[in-house]
């Protein structure tokens, strides 16, 4: 097929432009025509744009080499991508939380930062860090890669002293 015989369009009349001063014999001319396609195109057709003729110019499917393998679940995923078993299990466990947020504040939320504590984290919290915060309390062992401290914003000082460059993810620590 030739280019000059490829697509072929028709001017279908669309609509009137606003406030035309301009006088024409037809009314037709009046309003503005968008070029359509007269035949969908085939199946055969675009399979044949899509990967090419095998006589011609063939485009035949290339393997990828960017496929990594995760470190932490051992699953394959696209480099420059999150892992997507890894990344469901964050979102299942995001929703956990939120659905015992709801159970504990309801469909009316305060203005209060929510803490989230899994069973048997209750007795470690100093009181005096959560005493104006909500508690919701999620009744299984925290998973081992969520943080304590993933929910909060950062605690990390600018100092250099060696004390302050080690952070323990165990503990919340207040906001300043």
């Amino acid at each position: 097929m030739l280019p000059h015989q490829g697509w072929q369009t028709e001017r279908i009349f669309v609509g009137y432009l606003p406030q035309m001063e301009v006088e024409c014999e037809n009314e037709k001319d009046k309003g503005f025509l968008w070029g359509v396609p007269k035949k969908r195109r085939t199946v055969e057709r675009r399979m044949q744009r899509r990967y090419g003729f095998e006589e011609w110019h063939w485009k035949p499917l290339r393997l990828k080499t960017n496929i990594r393998i995760c470190d932490t679940c051992g699953h394959h995923y696209e480099a420059k991508h999150l892992c997507r078993h890894c990344y469901d299990k964050v979102v299942a466990e995001t929703k956990t939380i939120r659905d015992a947020a709801e159970l504990k504040l309801g469909h009316e939320p305060e203005n209060k930062n929510i803490v989230v504590l899994y069973e048997n984290e209750l007795q470690t919290v100093d009181p005096k860090q959560i005493e104006d915060q909500m508690i919701v309390e999620i009744p299984k062992p925290r998973p081992y890669w969520f943080s304590k401290n993933l929910l909060q914003k950062t605690t990390v000082s600018t100092n250099t002293d060696e004390s302050t460059l080690t952070q323990d993810s165990t503990t919340i620590k207040p906001l300043s």
